[in-house]
């Protein structure tokens, strides 16, 4: 069956800003920024999955899932920050913090 010469074209919401978008992250600046970004960034998710083995997680539930995840997050920033910062600075740290005070309620 052949088409006729009519044709419907939708164009999304955003479709102008979704165009610059895709052209200015082709462009050797866009690169740049996606390459810092990967550099910087996803790393940490890269190191996190790697510590965490081949079985993602090991806990079922939400709230378990959760608190799985902090602990490999917190494992990960003390990690990071005994290797910029002097140990006894760290011991301060670990000795002024106070849970009550930082956690956040979910």
């Amino acid at each position: 069956m052949k088409r006729s010469g009519v044709r419907n074209l939708t164009v999304f919401h955003g479709a102008r800003w979704r165009a610059a978008y895709a052209w200015q992250i082709g462009s050797r600046y866009g690169q740049a920024r996606i390459k810092e970004r990967k550099s910087i960034v996803e790393h940490v998710f890269g190191t996190l999955k790697h510590w965490m083995g081949k079985i993602p997680l090991k806990l079922r539930g939400l709230r378990k899932v959760q608190t799985e995840i902090n602990l490999y997050a917190a494992g990960y920033n003390m990690k990071r920050y005994a290797s910029l910062a002097p140990i006894g600075e760290l011991i301060e740290e670990v000795a002024s913090w106070n849970p009550v005070r930082t956690a956040t309620t979910a």
